[in-house]
């Protein structure tokens, strides 16, 4: 799932400044990424790559 998210990411033309993952027994997990965008049209293509990706269940903004 990992190489499908970031695969995700770069088709979107997007950056990974950072990628933390934690796997839990249940196989589910969450994935959290720090990426540069341009802007928030920029964003939501890369959420919509994102979404694409088999096994994704939620994709979410985090606000700083």
């Amino acid at each position: 799932m990992l190489v499908g998210i970031s695969g995700a990411i770069t088709n979107a033309d997007a950056n990974i400044c950072s990628a933390s993952v934690h796997a839990r027994g249940d196989e589910k997990g969450t994935n959290l990424f720090e990426i540069d965008v341009e802007n928030l049209e920029h964003l939501n293509r890369v959420i919509r790559e994102i979404k694409k990706v088999k096994g994704v269940n939620r994709v979410e903004r985090i606000k700083n």
